[in-house]
């Protein structure tokens, strides 16, 4: 089309232009912002003309561990250096060994802190590509140069938010099946150490009772105690497993990581065809998991929303963010019955009041919508109150007319 109108398109300053604008929207999404470090082909390629060897990464499924490792590569916006003196960042830390999670399939990165014997960088952000794993951050204190020792140290507390989060999204794909049908599939998801978000194909929003079963369901779960399985399987093995889950259209690799909720993953393997593996949740995930569901604590549903046709958006929470919730409900709650020993204006100011924080406060979807029923109780209540002092006034008046009148006659 371009053609028939004189015009050229300049299709390699195109896919320039649209990978930097991909990268500063992955980049605006991060808390952290800043560190836009390009990590692709080109860098990927001069690692291996260079001769440096891929990261072995096996350690970040060892919750705890802090490797010892050496810095291979030093990235920076302006190439590849050997040192970060007298270099602005942001800078990238190539290791010959990692315990850090890079941000893959719907899971944030970890962060922490890189620390050699003159220097350290503080990890806010961490890619895979190529079988190379990079540790970004904005700057590093000291120096760091290619060929220094370094302790790997993972912000584990951190950590610990988001797997929770991330195994009860795999008990939520299974708990959405079970209520809407086995046509659910996974279309997106995130989970980050404040919350789990879930996108899944359903051609209707959610309702309040269907709501309610699915967070029955995955506390159901939590409250089982099941232990989690993992393990690198046969691609072709895997797929033989009944019941188990891959996003449509995601390419896996072989051999490829199984998460079972429950069953034994030998026991998978053993008896692949068993059709009682339905009930459980196993997926392909390369993620960070639990070791128990039990570990979860709480879970709440917090939001269902619609985000494109066909499309629901389901965001949760576990742990400590989900405790927070429901304490937060159970105010709010308290807060409206405690409106039944208001009248007037001052329980009109209370109620208006309330509307604002029932629609922002942090709470439990199931628990909002039964708030919102206890205030258009007591809306109704309050409604009713004016329309009797309306009519005891109105009665009054035609009253005083009447003896206005009478007195007149009398005069």
């Amino acid at each position: 089309m371009a053609e028939e109108i004189g015009m050229r398109v300049d299709s390699p300053g195109f896919e320039t232009a649209l990978k930097e604008a991909q990268e500063k929207s992955r980049a605006g999404g991060k808390k952290s912002g800043g560190v836009t470090l390009l990590f692709e082909a080109e860098a990927t390629a001069w690692l291996a003309r260079a001769d440096v060897p891929t990261t072995d990464d096996a350690p970040k499924y060892a919750d705890g561990t802090n490797p010892r490792a050496a810095v291979r590569a030093i990235l920076t916006s302006g190439g590849f250096v050997q040192s970060t003196e007298g270099v602005a960042g942001p800078f990238g830390l190539v290791l010959d060994r990692t315990s850090f999670y890079a941000e893959s399939g719907g899971q944030v990165c970890d962060t922490g802190v890189v620390k050699t014997g003159n220097g350290s960088l503080a990890v806010d952000e961490v890619k895979v590509a190529a079988g190379f794993v990079l540790h970004s951050g904005a700057r590093v204190e000291g120096v760091v140069r290619v060929g220094d020792e370094c302790d790997v140290l993972v912000d584990y507390e951190r950590r610990g938010k988001i797997a929770p989060n991330h195994t009860m999204t795999h008990v939520l794909n299974l708990a959405l099946r079970a209520v809407l049908g086995g046509e659910v599939d996974q279309k997106g998801s995130l989970n980050d150490d404040e919350k789990l978000r879930f996108d899944f194909s359903h051609n209707k929003a959610m309702t309040a009772e269907e709501i309610k079963r699915v967070e029955v369901m995955v506390r159901e779960q939590i409250g089982l105690k099941l232990a989690v399985d993992t393990r690198e399987v046969a691609l072709a093995e895997a797929k033989a497993i009944s019941g188990l889950r891959a996003v449509f259209g995601e390419v896996y690799p072989d051999p490829v990581r199984v998460v079972s909720v429950g069953p034994k993953i030998d026991d998978l393997l053993a008896t692949p065809g068993n059709p009682e593996w339905k009930n459980y949740s196993i997926e392909f995930c390369g993620g960070t998991h639990l070791a128990n569901t039990g570990d979860a604590g709480e879970f709440v549903l917090l939001s269902e929303e619609g985000t494109a046709k066909g499309i629901r958006r389901i965001t949760g929470a576990t742990k400590g963010a989900a405790a927070a919730a429901l304490t937060t409900a159970a105010e709010v709650a308290a807060r409206v019955k405690a409106c039944d020993s208001l009248s007037g204006a001052e329980l009109e100011k209370e109620m208006a009041t309330l509307k604002g924080v029932v629609d922002t406060a942090v709470m439990p979807a199931v628990q909002r919508a039964e708030v919102r029923d206890l205030m258009t109780a007591q809306i109704a209540k309050m409604s009713a109150a004016l329309k009797a002092a309306a009519a005891v006034a109105k009665a009054a008046a035609v009253k005083a007319v009447g003896e206005q009148a009478e007195a007149a006659k009398a005069a």
